[in-house]
């Protein structure tokens, strides 16, 4: 019975020198700088509209708050399905964000 408990606890004091050895192999991952281009908020709807004033009246603060211009663009058609898929197509760099009206969030449901 003693022989099994010894090694348990030397198979624990491996696990925690493994465990010991690997986290100060971990550093922190250095923080990468964003955004670094314009951002583009794409609206999925026409100029004018109450998405778009929204839009606009989000993008000055954020573009102040971030320190890259942040620019809104209106693609107007298809109930917005077309924009969006259009921004879940774009590059990955989150340099592109969508903005819906609540009639976008229930298309899907209708199509």
């Amino acid at each position: 019975m003693t022989s099994s408990l010894g090694i348990r606890v030397a198979f624990i004091a491996i696990a925690f020198v493994a465990i010991a050895i690997i986290g100060a192999g971990i550093g922190p991952a250095p923080a990468q700088e964003w955004p670094t281009r314009p951002i583009r908020l794409v609206v999925g709807a026409g100029a004018g509209g109450s998405t778009d004033i929204a839009a606009r009246l989000v993008a000055q603060p954020l573009s102040e708050i971030l320190g890259q211009p942040v620019v809104v663009e209106n693609r107007p058609g298809a109930g917005g399905m077309t924009v969006a898929d259009a921004v879940a197509k774009s590059p990955k760099d989150g340099t592109a964000a969508l903005m819906m009206s609540n009639a976008h969030a229930i298309s899907a449901v209708l199509t």
